[in-house]
C-alpha cells in the first residue's frame, strides 16, 4: 500500500498509543503468574498480538477486549486443574506437545520467549518473518551450546529441541548486542529452583529497556538485584503474582509528533509530561537542548563545532531525530549507531537514503570505529530543502515502521507531495498511525485503504 501526502502542518489533540515495550513485558509476566491479571490501555499492534498468541500457545488464557486483556496465568490454570506444583503440572501436560510460536517481525517476542520456552522442556519452533531471522541471536545460541541444548535454524524458523532447561548458575552476556537477551533471561531465571547471576561484559546497550523489565517484574512480585547494570543477581524459586496494570503512553511514538511540533505543527500531546522510565522519553530533553542551539546560532557561527549525540541508548528515535537535525542550521553527528544496521531494515542506511531523496545533507559514516550519521556537513541551512521544481517525490519505508512514520512527518514540511511506498508496515507497532495522522489534519490519500487504516 502506498500513501500520498500533500504538505500540510498537523494540529489538534493527540492521544499516544500505549508503550509496546511495557506491553510485551506485562503480558509475559501476567501469563507466567499464578493468578488472574488485568492489563489495561493496551494497543494491539502486530508485535503485541504475536506475544499474546505465543503465551496462549504456552498455556495462558488471554481474553482480548477493546483496550485491555484479562490473563489467567499458566501456573494458575495448571494449579486449578490439578494439585501438582508448577513444574510437574506443565511437564505432565505437555508430554507429546510441540509448541509453534509465530513471532512475525517482533524481536521482543522472539528474544523474550526463547528462554521461557525452556521452562516446558519440549520442542519449540519459533517462526519468523522478514529480516528477523537475520538479527543476531548468538548470545542465546552460545548459551545453548554450553548447556547442551539442541537447536537449529531451518529457513525462517529457530527450533529448540527437548531439554531440561539451564543448569549453570552464572551466565556471561555481551552487553553490546541487545538488552533483549538480558530481559529474556530475567523473565526465565527467577522460576528456576536455584539462584543465578548474569554478568555483563562490554557496555550494556539500551539500559533503560532492562530497567523497564526489572520494574515490570517487580509489579508482578519478582525481584532482581541490579548492580550497576554489570551484574544481575536473581533468586530462584520465585513466583509471578497477578497484577492490575495500566500501560503508559509510548514515548517512541510520541517522538514523531514532538518533532512535528518543532517543524511547525501544533499538536497537543496527551500525557507528555508524565514521568516514565522509558529511555525514549529522552526525546523531550534532546529537543529542548537542540532548540536552544538552533535558535541562537547560524551554521557559519559553529563551522568548526558539531552537535554530537550518542545514539546507542535510543535507537528507535534516531530516524525522527535525523529529520529534526537535518532541518536545522547546525552541523550534527549521531554516533554509535551499529544497532540500527540490524533492525527491521538497515535503519541507518534507510534513514540516510530517504532523507537524501528529500534534499537533505546527510550521510552515514564511521567515527571512532562505530557507525554514525553526519548531518549538514556540506551545506548551510537545509530548511528550504530539495529541488523546488519537483512535482512529486517518491520515497520508501523499506518495510520499516519507524522509517514510514518519520517520512510522514517529513512530508508535512516538504515543498511538494510525497508518496511513501509500503506504508502499511506501521501496523508492526502502531496500526492506527494513519488514522491519527488524518485526524490531526494530515492530507493523505491511500492507494489501498486496507483493514488497518
Amino acid at each position: 500500500m502506498d500513501i500520498k501526502i500533500n504538505p500540510k502542518k498537523l494540529s489538534g489533540y493527540y492521544y499516544p498509543p500505549s508503550s509496546k515495550s511495557i506491553g510485551h513485558r506485562a503480558i509475559i509476566c501476567a501469563s507466567l503468574s499464578d493468578g488472574v491479571s488485568e492489563i489495561s490501555n493496551v494497543d494491539f499492534s502486530d508485535d503485541i498480538d504475536a506475544t499474546i498468541d505465543a503465551m496462549i500457545e504456552f498455556g495462558a488464557k488471554i481474553e482480548k477486549f477493546k483496550r485491555k486483556v484479562v490473563i489467567e496465568g499458566i501456573f494458575y490454570r495448571e494449579k486449578s486443574a490439578r494439585t501438582l506444583d508448577r513444574t510437574e503440572a506443565i511437564v505432565n501436560d505437555t508430554q507429546e506437545k510441540k509448541y509453534s510460536i509465530f513471532c512475525g517481525e517482533s524481536g521482543s517476542t522472539l528474544r523474550f520467549l526463547m528462554p521461557i520456552s525452556l521452562l516446558f522442556g519440549k520442542k519449540t519452533e519459533f517462526i519468523t518473518h522478514g529480516n528477523l531471522i537475520n538479527r543476531p541471536m548468538d548470545v542465546y545460541f552460545n548459551i545453548f551450546k554450553d548447556e547442551g541444548i539442541e537447536f537449529k535454524i531451518d529457513n525462517n524458523s529457530i527450533i529448540i529441541g527437548e531439554n531440561k532447561g539451564l543448569k549453570n548458575r552464572k551466565l556471561y552476556i555481551d552487553g553490546g548486542v541487545s538488552s533483549q537477551f538480558i530481559s529474556g533471561l530475567l523473565f526465565y531465571l527467577p522460576l528456576l529452583d536455584f539462584d543465578t547471576e548474569i554478568e555483563v561484559f562490554g557496555e550494556l546497550q539500551s539500559k533503560a529497556y532492562v530497567d523497564l523489565t526489572i520494574d515490570t517484574l517487580e509489579k508482578f512480585g519478582v525481584g532482581i538485584e541490579n548492580e550497576g547494570h554489570r551484574i544481575f543477581r536473581i533468586s530462584g524459586n520465585q513466583s509471578y503474582k497477578p497484577s492490575q496494570l495500566a500501560i503508559e503512553s509510548d514515548f517512541s511514538q510520541i517522538a514523531f509528533f514532538a518533532v512535528a511540533n518543532e517543524l511547525g505543527s501544533h499538536v497537543k500531546i496527551d500525557g507528555i509530561d508524565v514521568p516514565s522510565n522509558q529511555g525514549d522519553r529522552a526525546i523531550l530533553g534532546i529537543i529542548k537542548d537542540f532548540k536552544v542551539l538552533d535558535d541562537n546560532m547560524i551554521f557559519s557561527d559553529i563551522i568548526d563545532n558539531t552537535f554530537v549525540l550518542d545514539g546507542s541508548q535510543i535507537p528507535d528515535i534516531i530516524p525522527i531525530l535525523a529529520l529534526l537535525f537535518s532541518r536545522s542550521n547546525i552541523r550534527c553527528r549521531v554516533e554509535n549507531l551499529d544497532r540500527l544496521k540490524i533492525k527491521e531494515s538497515d535503519r541507518l542506511e534507510s534513514t540516510v537514503e530517504e532523507l537524501k531523496k528529500l534534499g537533505y545533507d546527510i550521510e552515514s559514516g564511521i567515527f571512532g570505529g562505530r557507525f554514525c550519521m553526519e548531518i549538514n556537513y556540506r551545506s548551510l541551512s537545509r530548511k528550504d530543502n530539495g529541488k523546488m521544481d519537483d512535482d512529486l517525490i517518491r520515497v520508501s519505508s523499506h518495510n520499516d515502521h519507524r522509517i514510514a512514520m518519520m517520512l510522514a512527518i517529513a512530508a508535512t514540511v516538504h515543498h511538494c507531495p510525497v508518496i511513501i511506498r509500503n506504508a502499511q508496515c506501521v501496523s508492526k507497532s502502531y496500526p492506527y498511525f494513519w488514522k491519527d495522522y488524518k485526524i490531526l489534519g494530515g492530507d493523505i490519500s491511500e492507494c489501498d485503504l486496507g483493514e488497518k487504516l
